[in-house]
């Protein structure tokens, strides 16, 4: 039997930086090609409100205030979370992570890529832990902070993670 590998992307915003108290109010799950598995906003249940240029989309309290809270999705997530055998994000290691424990999300037991570490950590390409637009930049990946979608942002994960295989792998 031929074993099919399914990679998973994913990138969140939240309403701050403190996995303890803040919340996720965007999730976006993409296969390694680009294409959406999963994309949504999420009201949050205690936060009401924060600062929206804390991430990369300015995400609003008016923006979710008509969405259902995360904990409506836990099992949709959950289940293509499972799916994947490998999974992969840009800080992610050190941050995202944290963020779906703490929502409910148990996270296979399955290869994971922080693209953001390896470039800093394993392949030491910056001297600082890059943005996600200093890597996209490093590989040549157009990623406009001022026109970027919910989409772009894993699209430029996946590709510096091809990139990153192509060029610092055997």
């Amino acid at each position: 039997m031929v074993k099919c590998y399914t990679s998973f992307i994913y990138w969140i915003d939240t309403t701050g930086l403190d996995w303890q108290s803040d919340e996720i109010i965007h999730l976006t799950i993409t296969d390694l090609f680009g294409n959406i598995v999963f994309s949504h906003l999420f009201k949050p249940v205690k936060i009401k409100s924060w600062d929206p240029t804390q991430q990369g989309f300015h995400i609003t309290p008016e923006d979710v205030a008509n969405q259902p809270p995360l904990n409506n999705y836990l099992p949709t997530i959950q289940k293509f979370f499972d799916q994947a055998d490998t999974l992969i994000g840009f800080g992610n290691s050190t941050f995202d992570d944290c963020f779906l424990h703490k929502a409910g999300i148990n996270l296979p037991q399955v290869m994971e890529v922080d693209v953001q570490q390896q470039l800093f950590r394993r392949y030491q390409l910056f001297d600082h832990v890059p943005s996600i637009y200093e890597c996209a930049d490093y590989f040549s990946y157009s990623l406009n902070p001022k026109t970027a979608t919910y989409i772009d942002y894993p699209k430029a994960v996946a590709y510096c993670y091809c990139q990153m295989l192509e060029k610092y792998t055997n």
